[in-house]
């Protein structure tokens, strides 16, 4: 994911590694809920094409609903769980060699259960092949968020690297909008 690999390429300029290293840990566990949510839309993607070929939008809308219902759940009760025993999950996964930081896990779950969210919502580009006009967009929010996030890190350290991601969500899910009219 070359969105990823930017992230990780610009919090590498300005923090030492120990600090990179936490990060990246916190970073990766809050990303765990992005894998939950891929499993779930593999199966109802099936089922959306199906009802695509057979031409029943009522059974798309209905059942893309119910793909953001449990998609939503799962995320938010895996977020509590993360919030509530992630300093526990994190002492575990990590052999205790990382400062574990709540406030900062939390910007990373709000930042996935947005990304979460207009992924969902923009499943049905894909159904309707619409992804060319989302491609372009997406692929210039990337270099412009590039450039925001070197900024705000640059000026807030690891808080700038977080409101660059909530922003980059949020405006993503503004442009999946454009990208299908």
């Amino acid at each position: 994911n070359f969105k990823y690999s930017y992230e990780i390429l610009i919090l590498s300029i300005f923090f030492l590694p120990q600090s990179l290293a936490n990060t990246i840990t916190l970073y990766t566990l809050a990303r765990s809920l992005t894998f939950i949510n891929s499993q779930l839309k593999l199966f109802f993607y099936e089922i959306l094409s199906l009802e695509f070929t057979n031409k029943n939008n009522k059974k798309i809308i209905y059942n893309h609903n119910i793909l953001i219902i449990l998609s939503l759940t799962i995320s938010i009760f895996f977020s509590l769980i993360f919030y509530f025993f992630g300093k526990n999950i994190y002492e575990i996964w990590t052999l205790n060699k990382f400062n574990f930081d709540l406030n900062i896990l939390l910007l990373f779950l709000i930042s996935i259960n947005l990304r979460l969210i207009w992924v969902d919502k923009s499943f049905l580009i894909s159904i309707f092949n619409k992804l060319q006009n989302f491609s372009y967009i997406n692929f210039l929010m990337v270099i412009l968020f590039i450039l925001i996030t070197f900024l705000l890190v640059k000026n807030f350290g690891i808080l700038g690297f977080g409101i660059s991601l909530i922003s980059y969500e949020i405006a993503l899910s503004k442009s999946e909008i454009v990208s299908v009219i």
